[in-house]
């Protein structure tokens, strides 16, 4: 959340209703503002995370693996892509479940 901002926001995650379908995946959101969205999805086996560049995104995986340029990254692992960046990741064969945050670094400096 950006500096400023102070509401505080509870979901119960473990709730039905919090979630909602859309197409491969379940999406429960947590937060939303003009600069970045925040939310858990559950992805189906082969369902892709991104359906293209997003304004920079980070990623943690929650439960099951993703899989990346012939890659696997398990629970635990975080991920954090520039904006314009642009992977592939998919669910492996049991699914996933990520907490995911876009948005919030679209005009970041990138250093190489």
């Amino acid at each position: 959340m950006r500096t400023g901002e102070r509401d505080r926001v509870h979901i119960d995650t473990r709730d039905l209703s919090s979630w909602q379908r859309q197409d491969d995946r379940e999406v429960c959101p947590l937060f939303s503002s003009v600069a970045e969205q925040v939310c858990l999805q559950h992805l189906v086996p082969g369902a892709l995370l991104f359906d293209g560049p997003v304004g920079g995104a980070e990623y943690l995986v929650l439960a099951g693996e993703v899989l990346e340029q012939g890659r696997s990254y398990e629970r635990g692992t975080w991920m954090r892509l520039p904006e314009g960046e642009y992977l592939a990741t998919a669910a492996g064969q049991q699914g996933a479940t990520v907490y995911l945050k876009t948005g919030h670094l679209a005009g970041m400096a990138v250093e190489a």
